[in-house]
């Protein structure tokens, strides 16, 4: 079957460069869904000391470990991260804003032979890189199930759910790998009570190629436990088939 665009844009302009969509092996739809680029809650009434403009290294909101628009050392990367946010006086383009500037290297969406829809990219990308904010509907009813499309996370002292089964952004087609290339780690945004999951590369990803995130053994266990789900990433390190 000949590849076919389904769109040239699933974000609908909301990203900085086009989310094109292909189906490479049946005649299935572009998945349907409300496409959201940020997980936006009441910001809290939190105030920083940045100053107007962009902060450098020195800005009390950064973990320091940006530079060059990437983390420099992915391997070392702590589980939260601190940045600028809605109580801060810089702008969206401050450098230590990079998980809130939205997706910035060419990806695309594709249909993959036997495990549903997933995400490769169409230029190199560099290892520390971030390729998006993990988004949903924010849901905080302790009575929500999780499923394949959330993510748990913290806003102040309260588990909330990502939930991207009806709104989220190009994340939400990323697939599962035992030998992922891609990793999630909470951000903290100064004046955003949310703990914001956001996306990294591990290793330097070339064209072409699929990009992984190893979903861990909690979202492995409800997986299996309630729809008998098996991995089919076919790594020779498959901990789940």
């Amino acid at each position: 079957m000949d590849r076919l665009l389904l769109s040239d844009d699933i974000s609908n302009g909301k990203e900085r460069t086009k989310i094109p969509v292909y189906n490479d092996y049946d005649d299935e739809g572009v998945p349907n869904f409300v496409y959201l680029n940020r997980c936006v809650p009441e910001p809290s009434a939190t105030t920083s000391r940045c100053c107007p403009g962009a902060c450098d290294e020195n800005c009390p909101c950064s973990s320091n470990v940006y530079k060059d628009q990437r983390v420099q050392r992915p391997s070392k990367l702590a589980n939260i991260l601190t940045e600028c946010g809605p109580g801060c006086s810089c702008d969206i383009d401050c450098s230590n804003r990079l998980s809130q500037q939205g997706v910035r290297y060419p990806l695309e969406i594709f249909k993959t032979n036997g495990r549903g829809w997933g995400v490769r990219v169409k230029s190199t990308i560099p290892s520390g890189a971030v390729i998006a904010e993990y988004t949903g509907e924010l849901s905080f009813d302790e009575m929500v199930e999780q499923n394949e499309h959330s993510y748990g996370t913290l806003s102040g002292e309260n588990d909330v759910i990502i939930n991207a089964t009806n709104q989220g952004n190009v994340t939400r087609f990323i697939n599962h790998s035992c030998n992922a290339n891609v990793f999630a780690v909470r951000v903290k945004q100064t004046g955003d009570p949310l703990e914001h999951i956001v996306i990294f590369c591990i290793y330097k990803v070339y064209e072409g190629q699929e990009l992984a995130l190893n979903y861990g053994n909690p979202w492995w266990q409800i997986m299996e436990s309630r729809f008998n789900l098996k991995c089919s990433c076919g790594s020779t390190t498959c901990r789940y088939s």
